[in-house]
């Protein structure tokens, strides 16, 4: 056939009037009558006769023409071979495309079903070549068809019908580089848009080869959700399609460098939960062996990224990292300004603006239908910089006195005399949020519970936004416990459990009298030197704290009996120990040479069983007791800065008959609950150079450990059961609802309440096809 072919082209050229004549209209006419619309060599014929004498013939073009539209009407019985037959003649002779038939559209519907392989590589190029010259009007690009193919992609690659589309990438990597950004931002702004159908469109265009051209793509149209609001979609967008990016891109070396950038979009605007990440870890850690192995360009990005999400967006998780530090442990971590420039580059969105599309109807498996873990406890979602809020609510949960006396039931003769119940507190009351919020942590068969009623209740300063110290958290709480209770029976509980009492005493020298006062405390503050080169131990800090001190001169004491200034000797001690005690290092200080709130990096060796000295009234020289502690709760601080970082806190239930060394210690770091071990924490700032322990709360080991399980009032309890039936059936039907649906067709989602997420509207009509319109979270 192929010599067949050659010796009529000779023919045309040598014997060009009997070539013509032979192929008259008529004789054209009953060949292409006879011709099967399956057959290639006919169509190849077709070809051949047309580039010989089309440009001679008029009748030729107008018979051929009137064939070309009966096919293309017909084109859906075509295989790929006669399809392509087809289009190596529509791009040679553009005039015999009819105009009644949308050339463009129907070659854009091929180049999206047709898997870019081998054997279709020519049929790929063929297609590519007919899209491109309609985008040609005298050789000068024509924006208007380059915007109607780009609209024509859109809409078949979101169509849940088409399962491939790789061959369009042949097509973007032609299309000008001026386009990108502003068709990505006309698509994602665009109201007409439905969201369902959006995402089917990101979800595929992402899983494309990401090579340089593709991976600017798939950079501008990430950069387009975010712009225009779309957050919740890209919420589930990271969830279901981060870990795939790793396994099936970040691995080769044509794709590795766009993947990892479009990683890095995803990983570092997912600020709410680390929960994606650690789902990535393994595979983060085999990539960094492989790209180290063969010594790849794409290695630094890969490194400055898991660092600034390690140490920066998402610490807390030190059990969970160290494999990863391992495979990290020849690299030098960037320095704060680089993670602070990365993070600020890639952000979605504010923190309040991200948290409220995480809460959205839409976005499927979120944290609020994890089911609990047996014998773990609840975790505290994030509501945007409250880790330090969550990270002194669950140290004081594990307080088991401070917990058990709030949630127990009210004895009716206790609540006849007070006149007053937890519970008939004012909503607003801050004692009484804390009271459900305790309910729910113990009750709760959520994983993960909301603290947003409790943080409704807080002043304007904790609720807007801002990170807060922990430990001035911690003391506003106690004080608005004991606030709030001090009508109550239970108003003497903050300083039952955590009060203790200081004895300041000043011995004069002259006179020898001593003069003595008391004062409360509910935690202790411990400074030390921010100059000192070594690190300190706890014990070494507090037994300055106990230390005589001599006065004279300048600070010589004024006596009252002698009625001038006199030396003495000064010293304050325990004169009543707390049952629970609260220790804080106090690790931020003000830097006056530069004028700056500074952290102090050093480490401090705390013990599990602390032994504090009783001291006599006499002022002697050595202790006559000690008084012994045991530890049961750590909050740290990570962050080498005073101005930024993240709490979470370490913690078991404290038992009279289990040492903290071999108790079953918690990692709670917001939402994420974690087992750990004392061997874990203890070695925590060795791994962790920036991770220190900042508030530890300790227990007196001879008071009495309270049951886990101790009894709850009934009406918290029927208030958590009532959640716990929602949570049921809400887990039930979303669960089902979600497991309709696959990561490589995801039609739309549907849900019974009114409204629609964020930056999108509700329903699931077709998407309109005319054309496009317009144009630091740290916890």
């Amino acid at each position: 056939f192929e010599v067949w072919l050659r010796l009529l082209g000779s023919i045309a050229r040598y014997h060009s009037e009997a070539f013509n004549t032979f192929f008259s209209a008529s004789r054209l006419r009953s060949i292409l009558m006879s011709l099967n619309e399956k057959s290639v060599a006919g169509f190849r014929l077709i070809h051949a006769i047309v580039r010989c004498c089309g440009a001679t013939l008029s009748s030729i073009s107008v018979e051929t023409s009137k064939w070309v539209t009966k096919i293309l009407s017909e084109s859906d019985t075509l295989t790929v071979a006669a399809r392509h037959a087809l289009v190596d003649i529509l791009v040679e002779f553009p005039a015999l495309r009819p105009e009644d038939v949308n050339v463009l559209e129907l070659a854009m519907k091929w180049l999206i079903q047709v898997n870019r392989s081998h054997e279709h590589c020519l049929y790929v190029r063929a297609l590519t070549a007919l899209v491109k010259s309609f985008w040609l009007a005298d050789e000068v690009l024509n924006p208007t068809m380059i915007t109607q193919t780009l609209l024509l992609c859109f809409a078949f690659l979101s169509d849940g019908d088409f399962q491939s589309g790789d061959a369009v990438c042949e097509l973007l990597v032609d299309v000008p580089q001026t386009f990108v950004q502003p068709t990505m931002q006309s698509l994602t702004g665009n109201s007409n848009v439905q969201d369902a159908v959006l995402y089917t469109f990101t979800v595929r265009f992402v899983q494309f080869q990401l090579s340089p051209a593709i991976g600017t793509w798939a950079v501008a149209l990430l950069q387009g959700l975010a712009a225009n609001g779309r957050i919740y979609l890209l919420t589930e967008l990271t969830r279901r399609c981060a870990k795939d990016v790793v396994l099936r891109q970040l691995l080769s070396t044509s794709t590795e460098v766009c993947a990892l950038e479009v990683l890095e979009v995803l990983l570092l605007g997912y600020r709410h939960s680390a929960d994606v990440f650690l789902s990535c870890l393994p595979d983060l850690a085999s990539a960094a062996v492989q790209l180290q192995a063969r010594k790849s360009i794409a290695l630094p990005n890969l490194e400055r990224l898991l660092y600034t999400i390690i140490l920066y967006l998402h610490p807390g998780h030190p059990e969970r990292y160290r494999p990863l530090l391992e495979v990290l442990s020849n690299s030098t971590p960037p320095d704060d300004s680089t993670m602070k420039q990365l993070l600020a580059q890639r952000v979605w969105c504010s923190p309040s603006v991200l948290a409220n599309a995480v809460r959205s109807k839409n976005v499927l498996c979120d944290d609020s239908l994890r089911l609990r873990d047996v014998g773990s406890f609840v975790g505290l979602e994030n509501l945007g910089n409250t880790c330090y809020l969550n990270s002194v609510i669950q140290a004081f949960f594990m307080t088991d006195a401070f917990r058990n006396m709030l949630i127990r039931p009210l004895a009716s003769s206790s609540s006849s005399a007070s006149g007053l119940s937890l519970l008939s507190l004012p909503q607003q009351a801050v004692t009484n949020q804390l009271v459900r919020l305790f309910a729910f942590m113990s009750l709760s068969r959520r994983a993960t519970v909301d603290p947003k009623a409790f943080l409704s209740s807080l002043p304007a300063e904790f609720r807007r936004g801002l990170q807060q110290d922990a430990s001035e958290f911690s003391k506003y709480l106690l004080d608005a416990v004991e606030s709030d209770l001090s009508r109550s029976h239970l108003k003497d509980v903050v300083k039952d459990v955590f009060g203790g009492q200081w004895l300041h005493q000043v011995e004069c020298a002259g006179c020898l009298n001593v003069s003595s006062r008391t004062e409360e405390f509910l935690d202790i503050p411990v400074s030390f030197d921010p100059t000192a080169k070594e690190s300190p131990s706890l014990e070494d800090l507090l037994t300055n704290v106990f230390a005589c001190e001599t006065l004279s001169g300048e600070n010589a004491y004024m006596c009252e009996h002698c009625q001038t200034k006199q030396d003495a000797r000064s010293r304050h001690f325990i004169s009543k120990f707390p049952s629970y005690l609260i220790i804080t290092l106090n690790r931020f200080w003000y830097d006056l040479t530069s004028s700056t709130r500074r952290k102090l990096l050093c480490t401090v060796d705390y013990p599990l069983t602390l032994r504090l000295p009783v001291w006599s009234p006499q002022l002697s020289e050595q202790p006559a007791d000690q008084v012994a502690y045991e530890i049961y709760a750590v909050i740290v601080h990570s962050g080498t800065s005073a101005e930024h970082g993240h709490y979470y806190c370490f913690a078991h239930e404290p038992s009279s008959n289990i040492h903290p060394s071999t108790a079953r210690w918690f990692l709670f770091n917001d939402g994420d609950v974690s087992k750990s071990s004392s061997e874990s924490i203890q070695m925590l700032s060795r791994r962790f150079p920036s991770d220190l322990a900042y508030m530890l709360f300790y227990k007196r080991v001879d008071v009495r450990s309270q049951l886990a399980s101790a009894p709850i009032d009934p009406v918290l309890v029927s208030i958590v059961d009532r959640d716990n039936n929602r949570f049921d059936e809400t887990s039930t039907q979303r669960r089902q609802r979600y497991s309709r649906y696959s990561i490589s067709q995801y039609r739309a989602w549907e849900d019974d309440d009114d409204g629609g997420g964020a930056g999108g509207t509700k329903g699931h009509s077709d998407v309109t096809h005319g054309g496009f319109s317009g144009a630091r979270f740290v916890s």
